[in-house]
């Protein structure tokens, strides 16, 4: 995956809510910059997470490093 040009990693993670108790899916990015680590973070419940996958997408493709 890039980033605005830069190689990037996503890791996903599944844990349990701590404000619902219901499962959830976290999607971890992860940028390795000359001045340190990048990283956003992505949750959202699992059972709407492929609904948001759009959206989240459009928010990484518009991340831009000076």
């Amino acid at each position: 995956l890039k980033v605005n040009g830069n190689s990037a990693l996503i890791t996903t993670l599944a844990s349990k809510s701590a404000l619902t108790g219901g499962p959830e899916t976290d999607a971890l990015l992860t940028i390795n910059r000359p001045d340190g680590l990048f990283y956003m973070v992505f949750i959202a419940p699992a059972s709407e997470f492929k609904d948001l996958e759009d959206v989240y997408n459009s928010i990484v493709q518009s991340v831009r490093f000076k």
